[in-house]
């Protein structure tokens, strides 16, 4: 079993430690993830395990609409996840990204790692 950041800020997210909040656009790009072989043979991924995982998202998270008005990022696919933050009235955007990470913040979101979240978190306890 494999443990990191991530990992533990997918058992935060499952303990309802917060919100997770997404858009139809984020949960395609999570589904062409998933299901490239590469991953899928990294994290031995079956399609049971990756459907049940994407149902899990749609389900257990705050869909926003996600309609991009305005460039931000230098890469597009990032000013989906900025718009997804900023509908969705987020505190925090929690990603791995360099392009979002130089931001450090973006309409009054914070932008962290996985790691900076999880010490906020813990310290909220």
């Amino acid at each position: 079993m494999r443990r990191g950041a991530q990992a533990e800020l997918l058992d935060a997210w499952r303990d309802r430690r917060f919100l997770l909040v997404t858009s139809p656009v984020l949960l395609n790009e999570v589904e062409e993830v998933l299901s490239q072989a590469r991953l899928r043979q990294k994290y031995h991924l079956r399609d049971d395990q990756i459907e049940r995982f994407l149902t899990l998202l749609r389900i257990d998270s705050l869909q926003v609409v996600g309609n991009v008005q305005e460039p931000v990022c230098r890469d597009p696919d990032d000013d989906a996840i900025l718009v997804c933050a900023v509908e969705g009235h987020g505190r925090y955007l929690i990603t791995g990204d360099h392009d979002l990470l130089v931001l450090k913040e973006y309409r009054g979101i914070r932008i962290l790692t996985a790691r900076h979240y999880l010490e906020r978190l813990h310290l909220e306890r």
